[in-house]
């Protein structure tokens, strides 16, 4: 009797593992798709500051037409 309630509680987690390391590979994946996505933003803003500085634009430009 003892020897089933052993078993069954490892059984049981070894289930909870395996569930808990899908999870884990799967945040794993979001996080990596997300901090490309932060990166990739962090580059467009890079490229739009860049731009400002070429045309000699600021967020207030609009102002001396007002």
């Amino acid at each position: 009797m003892v020897m089933a309630v052993v078993i069954f509680l490892m059984l049981v987690v070894a289930v909870n593992n395996y569930q808990l390391n899908t999870k884990l590979a799967y945040y794993r994946e979001k996080e990596k798709a997300l901090t490309e996505q932060i990166d990739q933003e962090q580059k467009r803003s890079e490229e739009i500051e860049e731009f400002k500085k070429y045309t000699k634009t600021g967020d207030n430009h609009y102002d001396k037409y007002v």
